[in-house]
């Protein structure tokens, strides 16, 4: 069975086709640190950022790629499409949610 969804703190990656005319988007980062300025970052040899109508996705071509944070466990990337979504959590008491920052 092929993973569908991974996360690592405020990131999450989940596999999603990129939609054509997306633009290369240089660099590896994923997502700044809001709070200790480290940064979610994509690390291996063959992999692509896009970007799409606000939206941000990766494009996993090996299988030596991983996502990397300063303060997570390192998670090994399987090959493929993702779209990058951010995290959000609901508090019960207040009766809302709102976004995890990392």
């Amino acid at each position: 069975m092929k993973t569908k969804q991974l996360q690592q703190g405020d990131v999450c990656l989940t596999r999603a086709k990129i939609p054509a005319g997306a633009k290369n988007k240089a660099g590896n980062v994923l997502r700044d640190g809001e709070t200790t300025g480290h940064a979610h970052r994509v690390t291996g040899t063959d992999f692509n950022l896009f970007e799409s109508d606000g939206r941000l996705y990766v494009d996993v071509k090996s299988p030596d790629c991983a996502l990397v944070h300063e303060e997570h466990h390192v998670i090994e990337l399987p090959v493929g499409q993702f779209e990058i979504t951010p995290v959000y959590e609901y508090d019960h008491f207040l009766e809302e949610s709102r976004r995890v920052r990392d």
